[in-house]
């Protein structure tokens, strides 16, 4: 900063203009307290974000809540944002697709090798449940449970024994499905933390269309509609776009955030709204933390940065891409199928998982109606699709729902659409979150995080990244 610079005053600065930074700003506002939320982007919402297609308004990041996820459930009522239920008709059949491409039908609840799947599912929510009363002191998790930080995912082998390939498939694609990773890509503790957050696997993966589910309801309107009434409460006058911050500097007495425009606030106070990957000293363009302590806290501070920065360090999130396919008519309905099916992904086979993304059929007439697929594809075979052209990328999500649906997938298509999108949540390494996961939440000097992974309830979703934001606003008032 310059001697000339203009500094501007205030009580918190909200860096992040996702939901965390959205529902933090709300909360300072309702409380009389003066801040400012700066986003870098020329928009707002964050991994909340709503895009035209050819065929309307859809959602390229986050997309479904249900209503056990109480926090966002609660805000989109207060907020007079509309939801409608997504078509997952509980009488109806869903799919399965294996590695060897062959395709079987199943009712809600039921799952390939049932028994072997259920144990396994089981051990999962069991361990999920063991691991719960430390997701804010992971270091404090008994032995036999932090031992479980030394293995990854694929590593993992349940008490019933080695798993059947259909119950690895099926293991597998459910987990691409959930954070967009291969099974070698995170820790097997790490996992049971973020279901233990949703309440177990199984409540990640709930598919029974019971409402419950995390896929059950949709916002008329897209998730837009969320960000643009957080936004509408917030006021614009405290928010500013398009103007990246670069430096955050917390000190004994105040903090200061710059951006790249060179603009500078200072603060009491700043809630970091970000995914802690933005904080990886690899992360380009990254932002630059600066930290200086009195000399009672010089030694607790320095240990308290060198733990969050092994914890950013530590975490990356997946790669995913989502295909929207608009048909004549959801012809799925005809053979009393969902729509929904799990796949085990490949080169070969790049979907993960489909679901019946079809609009509201209260809000136009059926003449009007879009009926159309969502194929979400993820690690391995996202980042191969990626580099493939658009068409040859619509060939390939083709080429698969006709596996699965027949030849009248071809047929029956309009439209695609598709976007790339970081997967939902950030994923942690072996041996991270046993040794340093309380920095996920735990301030430093000023500095106070706020994003979806941090939540102790539904960690990256966005009733998650509510619940965080509402948590570092109240630590700062």
């Amino acid at each position: 900063m310059t001697d000339s610079a203009v500094v501007n005053e205030t009580d918190v600065v909200i860096v992040g203009g996702g939901l965390s930074g959205l529902s933090a700003a709300l909360m300072l506002k309702e409380t009389g307290t003066k801040f400012v939320l700066l986003e870098g982007k020329d928009r707002l919402g964050g991994r909340a974000h709503s895009m035209r297609s050819p065929f309307g308004i859809v959602d390229a990041g986050a997309e479904y809540i249900g209503t056990l996820q109480r926090t966002v459930w609660h805000y989109a009522q207060r907020l007079g944002v509309e939801l409608f239920r997504t078509e997952i008709p509980s009488a109806m059949g869903w799919q399965f697709q294996g590695a060897d491409g062959k395709v079987r039908t199943f009712l809600p609840g039921d799952f390939p090798d049932a028994q072997q799947t259920m144990l396994a599912l089981g051990e999962v929510d069991e361990l999920a449940l063991l691991v719960r009363p430390y997701a804010d002191r992971p270091e404090d998790l008994p032995d036999f449970l932090k031992q479980l930080d030394q293995i990854t995912i694929a590593d993992w082998t349940p008490r019933s024994g080695p798993l059947s390939a259909a119950t690895r498939d099926a293991f597998y694609a459910s987990l691409r499905a959930v954070l967009s990773i291969e099974p070698s890509e995170a820790s097997f503790l790490f996992l049971l933390h973020y279901a233990a957050t949703a309440g177990g696997y199984s409540s990640l993966i709930d598919a029974s269309g019971s409402g419950v589910g995390p896929e059950d309801y949709r916002f008329v309107g897209g998730t837009a509609s969320l960000v643009d009434a957080f936004a509408a409460a917030v006021g614009a006058e405290s928010i500013k776009l398009g103007d990246a911050v670069v430096r955050i500097e917390s000190m004994p007495t105040f903090a200061q955030v710059t951006t790249a425009a060179g603009v500078v606030y200072r603060a009491k106070k700043v809630i970091a709204a970000l995914g802690p990957w933005a904080f990886r000293e690899s992360h380009k363009p990254g932002i630059e933390l600066c930290f200086e302590f009195d000399a009672a806290d010089a030694e607790a501070g320095r240990r308290a940065c060198t733990q969050r920065q092994a914890l950013c360090d530590g975490m990356h999130h997946g790669m995913s891409l989502k295909s929207f396919v608009r048909f004549r008519r959801p012809f799925w309905r005809d053979r009393n199928l969902q729509g929904r099916s799990l796949c085990a992904s490949s080169a070969s086979q790049p979907i993960a998982w489909t679901i019946d993304n079809s609009s509201d059929p209260s809000a136009a007439p059926a003449e009007e109606q879009v009926h159309s697929l969502l194929a979400f594809m993820a690690g391995d075979a996202a980042h191969v699709l990626l580099d493939a052209s658009v068409a040859d990328r619509k060939a390939a999500v083709l080429a698969q729902l006709v596996a699965l649906f027949g030849e009248v997938a071809r047929d029956e298509c309009l439209d695609y659409f598709d976007q790339p999108m970081p997967g939902p949540a950030g994923v942690l390494a072996k041996g991270v979150l046993s040794t340093v996961g309380s920095a996920l939440r735990r301030p430093v000097g000023r500095v106070h995080w706020a994003s979806s992974e941090s939540a102790l309830d539904w960690a990256g979703y966005m009733d998650g990244a509510i619940q965080a934001g509402l948590r570092a606003a109240t630590e700062v008032l």
